[in-house]
């Protein structure tokens, strides 16, 4: 190679000042990065920042560790609990380059929170500061960051069930229709309440163990509900809602106490979020943007609470720590998108459900596959455990619902008479009623001793259409 591309690399500026070392730092490498014009917050530092900081330090987003604000250049200026982020003209001396140069503790982002600033960020954010902190003019960290989204009117032919809920003491269901929530009793299929999410379809419903709380999630946010008499399912009370959620919450699931909800989404093909909240006040715990590659379908908490379980259309299944959101384990072996996930009643066991035709179970504690189930023609979309049965329960694309032994993979039942493509599934608590909703809007109920199906409820006859 010629001389000129070896003097044409980048020069990696590296300071090893002796208190840097003295803390068992490794500061990361300054490479320089020039430009011709000033260094603009807005466009040159800010998009930093919200990659790889404003997760953790967002007040508009309901999280601002150590009291500090990234969302802008005053808000820096200003600090936190520590003291000013910045000392404008001087880098060496700011909190914020220190810490994310990883020449002071604690280094940020945290190592096991997220991906430090690489050389060349670094030294954006270095010239920034030395050449005064200017907060500029040319755009605002909210055009930055977000676009103004208007969602059109919903088709009144779109009555997709796509969640579907079964209340724990096995009386009533909640079920996404088209942009609603439906309630309807177990035993005929009557309708007895109908809450509106009009913000986007339902794409996700969870009910709380005590069956008072309802989750929806749509788009951008995830609506909540309490019911105002324990002894009337008609009267619903709209709760603060949950959120911002990137894009759409696809996946949300209540910890067993009844007390936190998690929250799964993520841009399609970028970033799979995952997310922790407090019920009672609907404050945010953690945030962790980019658990997975892509968006993430289905969550569900370890019979202990301890973990929550995230399948995701990167392929992958993860078990993360309740408390922190930190990956445990990582599953790998479908050739799809991951659907569905689900624990076995003592959480020795997993089982996700996957667009590649295929159901698989995984042993826990060893990270290993036991067992494929195959016989689906086309997406599984849902799988639950049957309590205490040793059982399975799956939906398909191939408008049919299987009852699987989960010990060898022996399809035990097979539920038949839906019209459509099943999107969702649940099973009560005793295990006797499978529930599922169709793309036609159908939701049906089946006897799982008898394989009958006992109840079609048919599809909204007017289906809510305003969204804002």
């Amino acid at each position: 190679m010629s001389l000129a591309f070896f003097l044409s690399l980048p020069i990696a500026i590296i300071s090893w000042d002796e208190a840097t070392a003295e803390k068992g730092l490794v500061p990361i490498a300054i490479v320089e990065v020039k430009k011709d014009e000033p260094i603009v917050f807005d466009m040159h530092v800010y998009p930093i920042l919200e990659a790889k900081c404003t997760t953790c330090h967002d007040r508009e987003g309901g999280l601002a560790e150590g009291g500090i604000d990234l969302l802008t250049a005053e808000s820096i200026s200003k600090g936190g609990k520590h003291g000013a982020g910045i000392v404008a003209g001087k880098s060496d001396e700011s909190l914020l380059f220190k810490l994310a140069s990883h020449r002071d503790k604690p280094i940020m982002p945290p190592a096991d929170e997220g991906e430090a600033l690489t050389g060349e960020e670094l030294s954006l954010l270095k010239q920034w500061i030395d050449q005064g902190a200017k907060p500029g003019e040319n755009l605002s960290p909210a055009s930055t960051s977000k676009k103004s989204v208007t969602l059109g009117t919903l088709s009144p032919h779109i009555q997709a069930v796509e969640a579907i809920d079964i209340a724990p003491d096995g009386k009533w269901l909640a079920a996404g229709r088209a942009n609603q929530v439906v309630i309807h009793d177990l035993a005929e299929g009557k309708s007895l309440a109908s809450l509106p999410n009009e913000s986007d379809l339902v794409h996700c419903i969870a009910v709380s163990p005590d069956g008072m709380t309802l989750a929806a999630g749509g788009f951008e946010k995830v609506k909540l509900w309490k019911r105002k008499d324990a002894a009337n399912l008609s009267q619903w009370e709209e709760l603060q809602p949950i959120g911002p959620i990137k894009e759409r919450a696809l996946a949300v699931a209540f910890s067993p106490d009844g007390q936190l909800l998690a929250v799964g989404g993520g841009v399609p093909s970028a970033t799979g979020e995952a997310s922790v909240w407090r019920v009672a006040d609907q404050s945010q715990i953690w945030i962790k943007p980019e658990v997975h590659s892509d968006t993430i379908c289905a969550m569900a908490f370890s019979p202990d609470g301890k973990m929550i379980a995230t399948a995701s259309s990167d392929k992958f299944m993860r078990v993360l720590l309740t408390e922190n959101g930190n990956v445990v384990k990582s599953f790998e072996g479908h050739t799809g998108h991951v659907l569905s996930v689900g624990w076995n009643a003592d959480g020795k066991q997993l089982a996700t459900a996957s667009a590649d035709h295929a159901a698989k179970l995984w042993n826990f504690e060893s990270g290993e596959q036991e067992r494929t189930l195959e016989g689906h023609s086309k997406e599984i979309t849902c799988i639950r455990y049957l309590p205490n049965k040793g059982l399975l329960v799956t939906t398909s694309g191939d408008r049919v619902a299987r009852i699987i032994k989960a010990d060898n993979g022996q399809v035990v039942r097979v539920l038949q008479g839906a019209k459509d493509y099943l999107l969702s599934c649940d099973v009560s608590a005793d295990g006797n009623t499978v529930a599922a909703g169709g793309q036609n809007g159908e939701i049906y109920l089946w006897n799982v001793d008898d394989g009958a199906l006992r109840v079609t409820i048919p599809a909204l006859q007017t289906p809510t259409v305003s969204q804002n």
